[in-house]
């Protein structure tokens, strides 16, 4: 995985990563790996864009097209609440748990490799 440094919005995050040859952030069903993801989070005190959107189907779907299998204790309280009707894309906040965020809204995100293959990425990696 790698964290890059530059804020920018949900999309450009998504085109980044896949430039790269890899997916903006997926988390699977691996409480270790989103316990190592939080912790980042956390200690950096910084939200992250994830690779999670509801834009195109109006559920919850990660960037591969894998659904996101809704648990609200991941979620921030009251979340996600698509305010305004404008909320399609994931945000891991700094206190660890998911935000849907506004897509134009400008974040850190994280990048990752598929797990069957490595990519020299410069960049940090995680």
């Amino acid at each position: 995985s790698l964290e890059e440094g530059n804020k920018v919005s949900w999309q450009t995050a998504r085109l980044y990563c896949s430039g790269q040859g890899t997916l903006l952030l997926i988390l699977g069903n691996d409480s270790r790996e989103w316990d190592f993801i939080v912790q980042r989070a956390v200690l950096s005190s910084e939200s992250y864009w994830i690779g999670l959107t509801d834009a195109i189907t109006g559920h919850w779907r990660w960037v591969d097209g894998t659904p996101y299998t809704m648990n609200s204790s991941q979620w921030e309280p009251g979340e996600p609440n698509n305010w305004l009707g404008e909320e399609d894309c994931g945000e891991l906040t700094a206190s660890g748990k998911l935000n849907d965020g506004h897509c134009s809204k400008k974040f850190r995100f994280i990048c990752k490799a598929p797990a069957s293959e490595n990519y020299p990425i410069n960049g940090a990696l995680l």
